[in-house]
């Protein structure tokens, strides 16, 4: 199905009236009034297993979706227009814009010469340029690939990543700093999922200039935890980063998963609470902050849980069950996101611990890929 304009119309007639007072309603009516609509969109494979794309609404109406030669990862959404870039899962060389309206290709682009993606990227606060990031696996370091949206996303340049193994990317409120999580990990695509440095491998947390490139500040983690992977972060308005985090050591290890970081001290990483910690399983697979920027979802699909955190007073605030959690969006309201599970998406409130499964026709059994987005478009 495609979202065509009357389901768009229908889309802002349910989300302006019938869910009014419920879970979702929070859209302002300037929104409606510009026409923008929200959407989420995740990767999936499919039961035949073939591997896709999908937008949706958040009523589950509207859907439009695109085929995938193989894995996605990641989404990225262009501010300010009906684009969207979708990065292939590591280590694949393909990323495909498209328009998540209709679904109708934009663009197919290509990893530079000795680059593959890594699976995330970034627009700048304008749109015009896109940062991805990517590995130059035949030196064994990690770069981010910069794309002209205006030269029809042509690879123009590229600078360091100053780590191993970038992973997730994000702007930081200043508009001209980039904060990238290298999980240190040090991998080849002849061998994809073998990690070649688990004894020395170091992740880090760098802060670069997106129009220079240099390098304006790094943080690793105390030696004891140098085995922890900084794979996944999000940045708030006020500039606090959320980082979720991989364990690579032996398994009946106890170690934090997560931390945050105020761009100048070191990393503060959270201890407490043992037990929530310990349900987590070592594995944290992805991170979002709501859209007050106040409260912080990490998912452990090991776990099956989505636990929530206060940001702003560190702090543990609850933990939902959901059956192989990865992805999650924020979702419209204070408090509320969006979470993908095994076959499954549902609407969870932070505070309330609230529930609320959102129903996508003829996607009830998909498997979900690792990451969820929302936008406006």
């Amino acid at each position: 199905m495609r979202l065509m304009e009357t389901e768009r119309r229908k889309a802002l007639v349910l989300i302006a009236g019938i869910l009014k007072g419920g879970l979702l309603y929070s859209l302002t009516q300037s929104r409606i009034a510009s026409g923008q609509v929200p959407v989420f969109a995740s990767a999936y494979k499919s039961q035949q297993g073939g591997f896709g794309a999908v937008w949706f609404s958040p009523d589950g109406i509207g859907t439009s979706e695109i085929r995938l030669p193989s894995r996605g990862h990641s989404i990225a959404m262009r501010p300010g227009a009906s684009e969207s870039v979708l990065f292939a899962r590591r280590p694949g060389t393909f990323a495909i814009v498209f328009n998540p309206m209709d679904g109708q290709l934009v663009k197919n682009l290509k990893s530079g010469q000795g680059r593959h993606f890594c699976g995330h990227g970034a627009f700048e606060p304008e749109g015009r340029l896109v940062y991805a990031t990517e590995n130059d696996y035949g030196n064994g370091r990690g770069v981010i690939g910069v794309y002209d949206v205006s030269e029809s996303y042509r690879r123009i340049a590229e600078f360091p990543s100053y780590g191993i193994g970038p992973h997730e990317i994000r702007c930081y409120p200043d508009d001209e700093t980039l904060v990238v999580a290298n999980g240190g990990i040090l991998t080849h695509p002849d061998n994809p999922r073998v990690k070649m440095n688990l004894p020395t491998m170091e992740s880090s947390l760098c802060y670069i200039n997106r129009k220079n490139g240099r390098l304006l500040a790094k943080f690793s983690l105390a030696d004891q935890f140098r085995q922890l992977s900084i794979r996944h972060i999000d940045v708030n308005p006020a500039g606090i980063v959320g980082v979720a985090m991989q364990y690579e050591g032996p398994s009946g290890d106890i170690v934090p998963l997560i931390g945050l970081h105020d761009g100048k001290s070191e990393v503060k990483l959270v201890h407490e609470p043992l037990s929530v910690i310990r349900s987590m399983k070592n594995y944290c697979g992805s991170i979002a902050f709501d859209v007050s920027g106040e409260v912080m979802a990490v998912s452990s699909p090991r776990g099956g849980c989505v636990t929530l955190w206060n940001s702003s007073v560190p702090g543990f605030l609850s933990s939902i069950n959901i059956a192989d959690a990865c992805g999650i969006a924020p979702g419209m309201n204070d408090g509320e996101f969006l979470v993908s599970g095994r076959g499954t998406l549902a609407f969870i409130q932070a505070r309330s611990s609230q529930k609320k499964s959102l129903f996508l026709p003829g996607y009830e059994n998909t498997q979900w890929d690792n990451h969820l987005c929302s936008g406006l478009v």
